[in-house]
């Protein structure tokens, strides 16, 4: 397989990335050596090695349902194919210039989907090499000083950017946690990590599988999307078409809406229809989710439905609900 590295220096918008985090779906795990714990952040606007700092592990979302233009090089020998539907993360530990040594261990960060590939060389040249792709649209990586602040500098790559432990070259074989700091483990959809640091600090990038961001509509029609959940009924949700998004291409079987399955009808098909509910000229997705008492919380204010095509890619949405005891 030929392997296509990219590494370009770009301009950037000045703008600071906002909204909800929530594809990191947690974080865990003990404070800090300075007695902080492990947050997850909204994308900052610079991410020089002076320019952002904390006393514990800090994480960010990057760029989402991003398909790779090139396959890319990751720890353990792993290869990105092009064509490969990712969401982007960054965890770094970096304390503020002049900062004593910090460690931060065993901090367990939890992704909605699968980990595919982490970039922790110690150089930062993964990182460097795939940031034009991942990166966060507003966040500047390679500007150095930064025209935000003439103060910041570091962009990577530099000596020390990522973990230590990792190898400098391929097949850039990390050290997994329980043989010493700097280190990770991977299970599934969560990263167990540990960073120690002076100055500069450490930088890892985290790839996940990726999901495609679509429309959803709890009770098509409905303003607010009141239901009682008394586990009797079902739940109507239209996905929502578009340009870009295809309804007729869901693999229905797959569809999920708050823990709640597609009702299935007695001759064994489930129960959904296609109707342009929004008169957008697309058409949406209408299924019946059986309810369960169970799905819910008290307090709950908004509602997830994922599912996958029929090509296997992800997708998910998201709506406001109103819960009725």
């Amino acid at each position: 397989m030929r392997i296509v590295m990219v590494r370009v220096m770009f301009m950037f918008l000045l703008v600071c990335v906002g909204g909800a985090h929530a594809e990191i779906a947690g974080v865990s795990g003990p404070a800090s050596t300075a007695g902080s714990m492990a947050a997850v952040i909204t994308a900052p606007s610079d991410v020089l090695n002076s320019c952002v700092s904390g006393s514990g592990q800090l994480g960010f979302n990057e760029a989402l349902a991003v398909v790779t233009p090139v396959a890319f090089y990751a720890d353990d020998a792993v290869v990105v194919p092009a064509g490969t539907l990712v969401d982007s993360h960054m965890i770094f530990l970096n304390g503020a210039d002049g900062a004593t040594s910090i460690t931060h261990s065993d901090v367990v960060w939890s992704f909605k989907q699968p980990i595919i590939a982490v970039m922790s060389d110690p150089n930062g040249n993964l990182e460097a090499d795939s940031t034009t792709v991942f990166g966060a649209s507003g966040t500047n990586y390679t500007v150095s000083p930064s025209p935000n602040n003439a103060q910041c500098t570091g962009a990577a790559p530099f000596a020390a950017r990522g973990l230590e432990t990792t190898k400098a070259t391929h097949p850039y074989t990390h050290t997994p946690c329980g043989y010493g700091n700097d280190c990770y483990t991977v299970d599934g959809s969560t990263i167990k990590v540990t960073m120690a640091v002076a100055q500069p600090g450490d930088w890892m990038r985290v790839l996940t599988r990726g999901a495609y961001r679509v429309g959803i509509d709890i009770k098509p029609g409905s303003d607010p999307n009141c239901v009682n959940i008394n586990g009797h009924g079902v739940i109507p949700v239209a996905v929502l078409g578009s340009s870009a998004f295809d309804v007729s291409q869901v693999d229905v079987s797959t569809l999920n809406f708050a823990g709640l399955k597609v009702r299935v009808k007695g001759n064994g098909s489930r129960q959904c229809s296609i109707a342009d509910t929004n008169n957008d000229g697309f058409d949406d997705l209408v299924c019946q989710f059986q309810d369960d008492t169970a799905a819910w919380k008290p307090g709950t204010t908004t509602a997830e439905a994922t599912g996958s095509l029929i090509d296997g890619k992800l997708f998910e949405g998201s709506d406001s609900i109103c819960i009725v005891p």
